[in-house]
């Protein structure tokens, strides 16, 4: 249970006169507020240790967008840490047809995923909508060039 809101409704019903009295009101506010203070400086401290936010966050999508990149240019080191933000739980590995199991994909990646499949269809039925559409063109022929019309 949070802290702030006991402490808001001890005073609550302390100052709108309900059974509480100055002194339990008094000794629980006592107890309280220390607690309210110390995760006030552990939030405090988490914010000031990721000062630059807005790099993070940038330098985050850039490697999403470009995993296959960094993990053609990555050495083994920047491949194994890719390797477990994309799938958390781990890869297996079937020695017989050296193919890939994997349990769970991080979401993130599993709806990048997602979006990239029907991004490739759109285009592909952009493609073949475009087509149909296309004109014929006469071929060239020793004859006259209009001839194919």
């Amino acid at each position: 249970m949070e802290v702030s809101p006991q402490l808001t409704n001890l005073e609550k019903k302390f100052l709108f006169g309900s059974s509480v009295k100055e002194d339990v009101y008094l000794k629980y506010k006592a107890e309280l507020e220390p607690e309210i203070h110390a995760k006030r400086g552990m939030i405090a401290d988490l914010e000031n240790k990721l000062s630059n936010h807005d790099e993070f966050i940038e330098k985050a999508i850039e490697v999403c967008e470009n995993i296959s990149k960094h993990w053609e240019f990555g050495d083994s080191e920047n491949r194994q840490r890719i390797q477990k933000v994309v799938f958390p739980d781990g890869l297996v590995v079937v020695p017989e047809n050296r193919a890939y199991l994997t349990n769970n994909m991080n979401q993130v990646f599993k709806l990048i995923s997602r979006l990239s499949s029907v991004s490739e269809d759109d285009k592909k039925e952009k493609a073949s909508k475009n087509a149909d559409l296309s004109l014929s063109v006469a071929r060239r022929r020793l004859e006259l060039p209009t001839s194919g019309l």
